[in-house]
């Protein structure tokens, strides 16, 4: 395994991303590892002793079968970032979990989403971004000469950077250094709660450029490497996993091409942001098929409907074994 390793850092990023970004369509994952249970860990939004704790639980939890995490396929949810003061630790963890367990696979949550915009890890069509800009207005800015941003958007106030940057930038980027409006109040934090990744990074919050220069090239690479959607078998039982769940008006084509093609056209991208809408299973999902999903601040279960985040990042993390239904 370890030759493996130094093969694959061997790649070039460019490789590597692709390697990992498509796992989801060649790795056991698609079926082959049907002798193999899996495990899937829910938000973790920076907080490295909670991780650590909970990948201990089920390390534990396996022993107890004579199996270790090796012997799984793990799963992570999505939400490493944000409110947690412990953000850089985490990814540096997580790596670091993948080198040691290559098979894991790290689905991505809409807090990645909203960070990967702001640091300009993928851009938007102009056209469609026009679109996304329909109804906003320009006005001078607090920061010099540079020129940011405010729109209404229910009760929120977004503030971001110049309009060069905005040109390309996905709307919940945008959002993520943001003011908002509270009981009529203006809010100075971003509604991802993303100050404690500022703050971890060492970068005062809402500096753009010193963030995009503070976090480490390992992390970028680890942030585009995140899959909308993981596809595979746990020891005979199918599943999907992702960061909040399935939109049953789509239907199952639709939705899948959207999470394997990383689909970004539009305000939110509802099978990793959305709410009521993608909580219960849609009715076209394969009997004997399994959801999970993290994201939804609470835990539930209905038949193999999983939605496992009982704290919402404040708290023990969640992490759910299947096909035993096994939840820690």
């Amino acid at each position: 395994r370890d030759k493996l390793l130094d093969f694959y850092f061997a790649f070039p990023f460019s490789i590597k991303f692709y390697l990992l970004a498509n796992q989801s369509l060649a790795s056991p994952l698609n079926g082959e590892g049907k002798g193999m249970k899996a495990v899937f860990i829910g938000d973790v939004h920076g907080q490295l002793a909670e991780l650590e704790a909970i990948v201990e639980k089920v390390s534990a939890e396996l022993k107890s079968s004579s199996l270790s995490l090796d012997d799984v396929q793990v799963v992570f949810l999505g939400d490493y970032v944000d409110r947690g003061d412990q953000v850089k630790d985490v990814i540096d963890y997580l790596i670091e979990f993948k080198q040691r367990h290559p098979l894991t696979i790290f689905c991505e949550g809409n807090h990645e989403f909203s960070l990967k915009a702001f640091l300009g890890l993928f851009h938007v069509d102009r056209e469609v971004i026009k679109e996304m800009k329909a109804g906003y207005i320009v006005r001078p800015g607090k920061n010099r000469s540079e020129e940011k941003l405010y729109g209404e958007w229910g009760h929120e106030t977004m503030e971001v950077a110049s309009e060069d940057v905005l040109d390309q930038m996905h709307l919940q980027g945008r959002r993520y250094a943001a003011a908002y409006i509270k009981d009529g109040e203006v809010v100075e934090t971003s509604v991802f709660n993303s100050a404690a990744t500022f703050a971890s990074y060492g970068v005062e919050y809402g500096d753009r450029q010193g963030l995009i220069a503070a976090v480490p090239q390992s992390h970028k690479e680890f942030l585009q490497s995140l899959v909308w959607l993981a596809e595979g078998n746990a020891d005979g039982m199918p599943f999907f996993a992702l960061h909040a769940g399935f939109e049953e008006s789509k239907g199952k084509e639709e939705s899948l091409r959207i999470l394997k093609s990383k689909e970004c056209s539009t305000l939110f991208v509802q099978e990793i942001a959305g709410r009521n809408n993608v909580f219960r299973s849609p009715s076209w999902i394969d009997e004997g098929t399994a959801v999970v999903s993290g994201h939804h601040g609470k835990f539930f279960n209905e038949g193999l409907r999983y939605v496992i985040d009982k704290r919402g990042g404040e708290g023990p993390i969640q992490a759910l074994i299947l096909p035993d239904g096994k939840v820690l």
